[in-house]
């Protein structure tokens, strides 16, 4: 049997669909096996970094392997920024590579190419790999793939690289007399003790919070986690990705996700519990921003992830940290629970209920009067308009308005990479999303900057029939550089601004060139009737939101100069807008009193 033609019978063994790729001589055998497979789907990116991209948002969707071929050299390298970021996601991902014949690799040192194309790709990815190898003996070929497998999709989740020589690709091998690979299984047993400790924790809590990450859909703990929350009525946050978790109807204790750009009220929550549950979140910068020691300061906190070095990293007093899987934890912690009476929270809960009342996200948006439209506005009216079985999916590194607002129901769901927050993720991320649904209707929402890096891949929305819309923040630059370079920088604009060195192109001509419908937004008062009427169909297309200048991502933290003159950092609690000294006082030490008042 030819090896190429092994690889990909292994691929469809192991249940895999849909594979992304840009074809390439470095993979000419595996091509040929593919093309011969009418039972996986293949997908024809027009850059590797885009198919990179579009098995992450695929296997994000899916909560199964996404799978990528990258031909030799350049194919190989352009696939490193978005592998970088889904290692970073812990997003399971394979990535199969060509390489040059095995008489051809470079062995001696300071030789730096002997074969066409040739790049030694395996030092590359290490760092952002669990696992990553040549095949240069053909025997190998079965270990290699159930072990590269088996580890992106095992403990915690991540990345993968086989890379095979053109003469391996072509080898004939037996596969009756290939050796596998055996995995040490680990079983996720529960420590009685610990959980005895942390339900202790919880039931002496005035204000407990559960935080939810998302090592708890990767768990496949989904619904697990969401009926455990309901079991024991305590509030709950999540970090910005894992927000999927909860829908309209089954959110009554979601507060929202918590972090550097947050609904208020999920940040009084979290800010003001005295007893922290963390499941399967490593805690990043954009929840903790950057300030470890200020995270939930007055509350204990027990700590779920079966990673131990994230629980180790944090600059946070960790009470009581418990190493294992999340669905795992939260079954056992689950029975336990229901065997012991547990506290009467409802002052805390009426807390974050007044919280929530109080400042619903919406209300938070600066007001404009130049009459133009915005991204909040448009989030809303999406938010009414969209289908009960829409994908949304959040770019992370524009169109931050839907962090916030965009509501969840019926059979919706939403796909927040953040990686490495690189731009050009949000469009072949949809793309994968899309395909990983069945091509459900796929809402993206983008910048135009950031629309350009992967701008190549509008092609396949008609190529395939991916029923996209495409929401398009546009202000002719990088709305967030221009940001950073006024407030710090006096206004002094490099490479941000037409007038500083970037320009974007006219939309209307790119969703003609690209034959997709376009809208385009700019008044105020017609964006609900274009929004109603770019979501009435299932037609590809352009949706261009000349946003008001005026309008910013909120609420956020953010630096303010003290009575000293010297920048102060805001405080998770304390988010711009700011509200008045007194206002902030008085909800801080509300919470006290509905909570001692309650027991």
């Amino acid at each position: 049997m030819k090896l190429s033609d092994y690889v990909v019978e292994f691929l469809r063994r192991r249940e895999v669909q849909d594979v992304f790729l840009l074809s390439g001589g470095g993979i000419m055998h595996l091509l040929d096996s593919l093309a011969k497979e009418d039972r996986i789907h293949k997908y024809y990116n027009l850059h590797e970094q885009a198919s990179g991209f579009a098995a992450d948002g695929y296997a994000q969707y899916a909560n199964k392997l996404g799978v990528v071929f990258a031909t030799t050299g350049p194919g190989a390298t352009n696939v490193v920024t978005s592998l970088a970021s889904a290692y970073i996601d812990s997003t399971p991902l394979l990535v199969i590579s060509g390489q040059v014949r095995r008489d051809t690799i470079t062995t001696l040192a300071g030789v730096r190419q002997t074969g066409a194309q040739e790049v030694g790709i395996i030092p590359i990815v290490e760092s952002v790999t669990k696992y990553a190898v040549t095949v240069m003996d053909p025997a190998d070929i079965r270990y290699v793939l159930e072990r590269a497998v088996y580890t992106a999709l095992h403990n915690r989740p991540g990345t993968v690289w086989v890379d095979i020589p053109l003469d391996v690709q072509a080898a004939e091998i037996d596969p009756s007399s290939l050796r596998g690979y055996k995995p040490e299984e680990k079983a996720a047993a529960a420590n009685a003790e610990d959980l005895r400790e942390i339900a202790a924790m919880l039931a002496a809590a005035k204000r407990p919070v559960i935080l939810a990450g998302t090592g708890v859909m990767l768990a496949g703990a989904r619904e697990a986690f969401v009926q455990m929350v309901n079991e024991l009525q305590i509030p709950t946050v999540t970090s910005r990705r894992a927000r999927r978790l909860f829908h309209r109807g089954g959110d009554r204790y979601f507060y929202g996700s918590a972090g550097m750009v947050a609904p208020r009220y999920a940040n009084y929550v979290l800010q003001n519990a005295d007893f922290l549950l963390v499941i399967g979140s490593g805690l990043r910068y954009y929840l903790t921003a950057y300030n470890d020691a200020n995270f939930a300061p007055h509350a204990r906190k027990a700590i779920v992830n079966i990673h131990p070095s994230e629980i180790e990293k944090l600059g946070m007093t960790v009470d009581k940290a418990v190493v294992m899987d999340a669905v795992a934890f939260i079954a056992a912690f689950s029975d336990l629970c229901r065997m012991r009476k547990m506290p009467d929270w409802q002052g805390w809960i009426a807390y974050a209920d007044e919280m929530r009342e109080k400042y619903p996200a919406l209300s938070e948006v600066i007001p404009h009067v130049d009459g133009l439209t915005d991204g909040y506005m448009v989030t809303k009216y999406i938010n009414q308009y969209a289908g009960t079985d829409d994908v949304y999916v959040a770019s992370p590194s524009a169109f931050a308005y839907g962090y916030n607002v965009y509501e969840l129901h019926d059979g919706q769901e939403y796909i927040c990479p953040v990686g490495l927050g690189s731009m050009g993720t949000g469009l072949p991320c949809a793309i994968g999303a899309c395909i990983a649904s069945g091509k459900k209707r796929t809402i993206l929402g983008e910048g135009d900057g950031s629309l350009q890096h992967n701008i190549q891949e509008l092609a396949l929305l008609r190529q395939y029939d991916l029923p996209i819309k495409i929401f398009i923040d546009s202000n002719n630059g990088y709305r967030q550089i221009y940001t950073m370079q006024q407030m710090h920088f006096a206004g002094r604009f490099a490479g941000c601004t037409p007038e500083s060195g970037v320009g974007m192109p006219n939309l209307c001509s790119i969703a003609e060139a690209y034959g997709l419908d376009y809208y385009e937004i700019v008044c105020a008062d017609e964006t609900e009737e274009i929004v109603r009427r770019a979501l009435a169909d299932d037609v590809p297309a352009i949706i261009n939101m000349v946003s008001s200048p005026a309008v910013e991502f909120v609420p956020i933290i953010k630096s303010r100069i003290g009575a000293d003159g010297k920048m102060i950092s805001s405080k998770l609690e304390d988010l711009y807008p700011f509200l008045p000294e007194e206002e902030q006082r008085r909800n801080m030490e509300r919470c006290r009193k509905m909570t001692e008042s309650a027991r």
